[in-house]
């Protein structure tokens, strides 16, 4: 069976970028991410957990630690 991942960031930075990228209003993101499970949760059930709120070099090295470490 595969692990589970969990890619997470601050509040406000995942609230941002989900406006942005689904070119959503505030009120409507706001809802969408209420209707999840939450973070806390979700980073308890994952088999690694990566913070997604730095650079995308950041996420990547996180990423290839997990892959790293799943393999061995």
């Amino acid at each position: 069976m595969g692990h589970g991942y969990n890619a997470y960031s601050e509040e406000d930075l995942q609230l941002q970028r989900l406006m942005e990228r689904n070119s959503m209003p505030e009120a409507n993101a706001k809802k969408r991410i209420s209707a999840q499970m939450s973070l806390e949760r979700k980073c308890e059930q994952a088999h690694f957990v990566v913070e997604n709120s730095g650079t995308i070099q950041d996420t990547r090295e996180q990423v290839h630690t997990c892959t790293v470490n799943e393999i061995y």
